[in-house]
């Protein structure tokens, strides 16, 4: 049951990575547009360990922040 349970995962977060391949293909990035769509998951992600352990949600405010400045920038 568990290896079902992965191969569902792997297709979600495929389709959403696809998705956003796609946008920042769509921006024109190109060969690049990979590597910025994995960043984007991985950044949001990664800014909720600290915000939990530290009861602190602001920090996903202000991850928010930069991350549309970012995208803003590209």
């Amino acid at each position: 049951m568990e290896a079902r349970w992965r191969k569902k995962s792997a297709v979600l977060f495929a389709e959403c990575l696809a998705w956003m391949e796609a946008q920042f293909q769509a921006l024109g990035k190109g060969a690049d547009a990979r590597g910025l769509a994995v960043h984007l998951p991985s950044a949001t992600q990664g800014v909720s360990v600290p915000a939990h352990t530290f009861h602190d949600p602001t920090m996903i405010d202000i991850e928010a922040a930069r991350l549309k400045q970012w995208i803003r920038a590209l």
